[in-house]
C-alpha cells in the first residue's frame, strides 16, 4: 500500500492548521482518534497512550523528568474521497529549545491547551485509490501532493475535477476508461485501414465513400442496444455491445473482398457506437455535477490512447497487402482484460432508482411497472418536493403540491440532433479521408501517415482535458463555439495546404475538435431524463451518423469530381459555422446543475 512520510518542525499556527481534518479536492477527513502519548524514547517500546484530558488546576498533574517527552496523536480517515483506503496520522512532538520549556510542555496535557511555539510533527498517510489500474500513474501525484505543506486556501489540482469524487465514483470511472480503451482502438480500425484494404481490394475513392457510408447503416444496432438499455439496464447492454465489438472485429480480419469487409465492420461500428454510448451515459448518471465534462474528457483522452495504440501499429499494415489484418486481431490479446472490466463495473444508482431496482441485483421490485412509466411525464414518481402522508391526506388544509413535469424531449431532440446532423457532415469525412489525402496527393508512406497523426494529435489531448475542466467551472456554450469556430477553419486549411503549414493547420484542427469531444459527450446524457436517456441518445447517434453519411457520400463523389479537397471542405465549412449560431441563441448551459434540475421527474440518489 502507498505510504508517505514527513518530517517537519512547524510554527504554532501551522501546527494548528495541519492537526484539523482535510476538505479540499481529494478528501474530506474524519477525526477517528486522539491521544495524549508518554514515552521516554517516541514510539518506543514502554510508551504510553492515553485519551486527551480536559483542563487541570492541579500543579502536581503531569509533572515529569527532563528526558521524558509527551506527544500528541491523531488519527484520521476519508469521509468523502475516491480510497478505499485512507489513514493519515500525526505525532505533534514539542520541539522545546530548553529546559523550562519542556518542563511547560509536560505541565500541559490537555486536548485543549495551545501548542508549543514550534512542533516536530510527523505526518504519515497510507492510501488506495479506488480507480483500478490507473492509480498505478496516480500515486505518484498523490504522494507529491501529500508531501507538500498544508496551506489555509484549498489548491486547485490540475489533474482533479472541480467537485470531489468519492469511492464509488472513482471506481466506475476507472472501469469506463479502461472500457474506453479497447473502444478507441476498434473505433479507428476502419478509418486507418481503409486505405490498405482498398489497395488490396482495388476499391476506388468512390467506392470507398460508399463503403464508408454503408457502414453507418450498422448505426441501427447502435440504437437497439441503447434502447434496450432503458428497459433492461446499462450494465448488461454494455457487455453485450462490448463483447460483441470485439469478436466481430476479429471477424473481418477473415473479410475475402470490399463488401464483407464493409458489412463485417458495419456491425463491428454498430456495437462500438453503442458501446461508447452506454459509457457516456453510465458517467453522466454516477459523476457529481461538477465533474460531468471532467470525465467525459478523460474518457475520451482513454479512447483516445486507444486509438493511438492502433496508430502505434499502422506500419504493420504497409508489410504486405494484406497485413492489415493483422490490426484487427490484436485485441484479441487482451481478452482476459475484458472480462474482468465487465464483471467490475455496477449498474448505475440513478437506473436503480428510476425502475425501483435499488438492490443492485436486477430484480426489478416494480415488477408489474413499465420502466418507461417510472419517472415519466406522466407521472409523480421523481419529485421530492413533498412526500404524502395520512397526515396529509387527513388535512385538507394542507395542499398537493403540483407535480415537476418533464420538458417535451422533442425540442431537445431536433436541437441537438440538428447540431449533430451539421457537425457530423463536416468532420466525419474529414476524418475518414485524411488518410487517402495524405496518401494520394501529398504521397505519405505508411510511416509517415504514423509521424503526421502523432505530432497532430498528441498535443490533442490536453486541449481535450482542459475542455473538460472548463466546461464545467465556466459552462459548455462558450467552449462549443469557440472549438466550432476552429474546426472549420483550421480543418478546410489542412486540405488546402501542402508541406509544413499542412503539418501546422493539422494539429489546430486537433485541438479543437478535441476541445468539441468532451461538450458533444455530456450534452446528450444531460438533457434527457434516466427513463428515455438510452433512447434520446440512440435517435441522436442515428442523426449524427446520418449527417456522416451523407458527408462521406458527398465528399467522395465530388473529390473524385474535382481531384481537390480543399476546395469541398472549403464548401462543406459552412455546417459547423451555422452550428455556432444554434449554440449561442438555443443551447442551455448546463454546467454544475445535478440531472434532476435538468429533468424534473427524475428522483435524487440521495
Amino acid at each position: 500500500m502507498p505510504s508517505v512520510t514527513v518530517r517537519r518542525v512547524v510554527s504554532e499556527a501551522e501546527c494548528a492548521l495541519i492537526v484539523n481534518p482535510k476538505d479540499d479536492l481529494l478528501v474530506k477527513e474524519m477525526l477517528v482518534k486522539e491521544m495524549l502519548v508518554k514515552d521516554v524514547s517516541v514510539g518506543g517500546e514502554n510508551s504510553e497512550a492515553e485519551p486527551i484530558l480536559p483542563p487541570t488546576d492541579d500543579p502536581q498533574e503531569g509533572k515529569a523528568s527532563i528526558e521524558d517527552k509527551s506527544y500528541r496523536l491523531y488519527e484520521f480517515k476519508a469521509s468523502e474521497g475516491a480510497f478505499q483506503h485512507y489513514r493519515r496520522t500525526l505525532q505533534v512532538i514539542p520541539a522545546a529549545s530548553s529546559h523550562a520549556q519542556t518542563r511547560s510542555l509536560q505541565q500541559s496535557s490537555s486536548a485543549t491547551s495551545s501548542p508549543p511555539r514550534h512542533s516536530e510533527i510527523i505526518e504519515t498517510t497510507s492510501f488506495r485509490l479506488s480507480l483500478p489500474f490507473w492509480s498505478i500513474a496516480l500515486n505518484l501525484l498523490l504522494k507529491r501532493e501529500f508531501r507538500r505543506p498544508r496551506s489555509a486556501t484549498p489548491r486547485q489540482l490540475w489533474w482533479m475535477p472541480s467537485q470531489r469524487l468519492d469511492e464509488r465514483n472513482g471506481h466506475v470511472l476507472g472501469v469506463l476508461c479502461l472500457i474506453s480503451l479497447v473502444t478507441g482502438y476498434l473505433g479507428v480500425l476502419l478509418s486507418q485501414t481503409l486505405t490498405f484494404v482498398a489497395d488490396e481490394f482495388n476499391a476506388d475513392k468512390g467506392t470507398q465513400g460508399i463503403v464508408l457510408s454503408a457502414v453507418r447503416l450498422g448505426v441501427p444496432i447502435a440504437f437497439g442496444v441503447t434502447f434496450l438499455a432503458d428497459r433492461f439496464g446499462r450494465q448488461p447492454l454494455l457487455r453485450i455491445g462490448l463483447v460483441g465489438a470485439y469478436f466481430v472485429t476479429a471477424l473481418t480480419a477473415a473479410s475475402a473482398g470490399i463488401w464483407m469487409f464493409g458489412i463485417s465492420q458495419g456491425v463491428a461500428r454498430g456495437l462500438v457506437t453503442a458501446t461508447a454510448l452506454l459509457i457516456g451515459i453510465i458517467a453522466a448518471e454516477e459523476m457529481p455535477a461538477g465533474a460531468r465534462a471532467y470525465a467525459a474528457s478523460i474518457l475520451s483522452m482513454c479512447a483516445g490512447l486507444g486509438a493511438g495504440v492502433m496508430v502505434w501499429f499502422i506500419w504493420i499494415a504497409d508489410l504486405s497487402l494484406w497485413a492489415w489484418r493483422f490490426l484487427y486481431l490484436i485485441p484479441l490479446l487482451a481478452a482476459s482484460g475484458l472480462v474482468w472490466m465487465l464483471r467490475a463495473l455496477p449498474e448505475t444508482r440513478r437506473y436503480e432508482i428510476a425502475t425501483g431496482d435499488i438492490s443492485g441485483d436486477g430484480d426489478d421490485v416494480a415488477a408489474d411497472t413499465d420502466v418507461d412509466a417510472v419517472g415519466g411525464p406522466d407521472t409523480n414518481v421523481g419529485s421530492t418536493s413533498h412526500i404524502a402522508t395520512d397526515s396529509d391526506s387527513a388535512n385538507p388544509s394542507i395542499a398537493t403540491p403540483s407535480k415537476p413535469s418533464q420538458p417535451d424531449i422533442l425540442p431537445r431532440l431536433l436541437l441537438l440532433g440538428g447540431a449533430l446532423f451539421l457537425v457530423s457532415v463536416f468532420t466525419t469525412p474529414a476524418s475518414q479521408f485524411l488518410n487517402e489525402y495524405l496518401r494520394d496527393e501529398r504521397g505519405f508512406s505508411g510511416i509517415q501517415l504514423v509521424a503526421f497523426q502523432l505530432f497532430t494529435n498528441t498535443p490533442a489531448g490536453i486541449s481535450l482535458y482542459l475542455a473538460g475542466r472548463w466546461a464545467d467551472k465556466r459552462g459548455r456554450r462558450q467552449i462549443a463555439m469557440v472549438a466550432l469556430l476552429g474546426i472549420a477553419v483550421f480543418t478546410t486549411l489542412r486540405f488546402s495546404t501542402a508541406g509544413w503549414p499542412m503539418w501546422g493547420w493539422g494539429l489546430g484542427s486537433s485541438v479543437f475538435a478535441a476541445a468539441m469531444v468532451p461538450i458533444i459527450g455530456v450534452y446528450g446524457p444531460e438533457l434527457f431524463a434516466t427513463s428515455n436517456r438510452g433512447r434520446s441518445n440512440g435517435i441522436l447517434t442515428v442523426i449524427g451518423v446520418a449527417g456522416g453519411a451523407l458527408g462521406l457520400l458527398l465528399v467522395g463523389q465530388l473529390a473524385e469530381r474535382w481531384d481537390n479537397f480543399g476546395q469541398v471542405f472549403t464548401i462543406f465549412s459552412i455546417a459547423p459555422i451555422l452550428v455556432i449560431g444554434l449554440v449561442f441563441f438555443l443551447f442551455p448551459e448546463t454546467a454544475r446543475k445535478e440531472l434532476e434540475t435538468l429533468n424534473p421527474t427524475d428522483k435524487t440518489p440521495d
